[in-house]
């Protein structure tokens, strides 16, 4: 972990905390490009499928099209761990 970028983690997190905000510290590296993958894997797949199923919010999308959405995330997901064995996704 890079100390200089990590010097300020905790007292922003904590910031965010007692504003009612959720704020994770990422452990490391992979633990950081698995959060970014899963922000990307969101709003690719929100987009996609709300563009392809003519969803007029991304809250439609989510609720009417789940099944479509799980999978092209499990889609995304297993490329990531082909291409990148170190980024370990939450089950």
């Amino acid at each position: 972990t890079d100390p200089q970028t990590t010097k300020w983690s905790q007292a922003v997190a904590d910031r965010l905390h007692s504003l009612g905000l959720k704020c994770v510290i990422a452990k490391d590296k992979a633990d950081y490009d698995a959060r970014m993958y899963e922000k990307l894997f969101w709003i690719s797949t929100m987009m996609l499928v709300g563009t392809a199923r003519d969803c007029a919010t991304v809250g439609e999308a989510d609720e009417q099209q789940t099944a479509l959405v799980q999978q092209v995330v499990q889609e995304l997901q297993a490329a990531v761990e082909q291409t990148d064995p170190n980024v370990q996704f939450a089950p």
